[in-house]
């Protein structure tokens, strides 16, 4: 059964009210729901909030730089111009080479040009296949 997050803070949130400790709780969760469904140490970090006097069973916001997908911007400038580089790409729209990288969905710069990533099922020359060369006998 998937369970949201927002539903076992609730429990969780329910069970420090009533006065049950983390690892009770813990317990008590993974036998109804499933083992691996809450972790101990996620369980005693909520009680710690609730100990302190946070009521929000919500996450923080994430501090740091946000992030940004720019990926339709980096296929239109692929799909124009299959030669530009990613450093081209980057200066253009405003984001760091890495960013475009990381980003170009389903193409691979090989020999100067993008171009697209298919895999294909043709099954390459492994370790596990060995062409083997057998000379002609007369």
């Amino acid at each position: 059964m998937e369970v949201a997050n927002a539903e076992i803070r609730a429990v969780l949130k329910f069970s420090f009210v009533k006065g049950k400790s983390a690892r009770e709780t813990f317990r008590e969760i993974n036998c109804v729901l499933e083992d691996g469904t809450l972790s101990l140490r996620a369980a005693e970090e909520w009680f710690r909030r609730f100990r302190a006097g946070e009521n929000d069973t919500m996450d923080k916001p994430a501090d740091g730089r946000l992030v940004t997908t720019n990926t339709d911007h980096i296929m239109e400038n692929i799909e124009l111009d299959p030669h530009v580089t990613s450093r081209g790409i980057a200066e253009e729209i405003g984001v760091s080479h890495q960013t475009v990288i990381q980003n170009q969905t389903g193409y691979k710069k090989k020999l100067d040009v993008w171009v697209p990533h298919d895999l294909t099922q043709k099954k390459p020359v492994g370790q596990n296949q060995r062409l083997r060369y057998a000379p002609e006998t007369e």
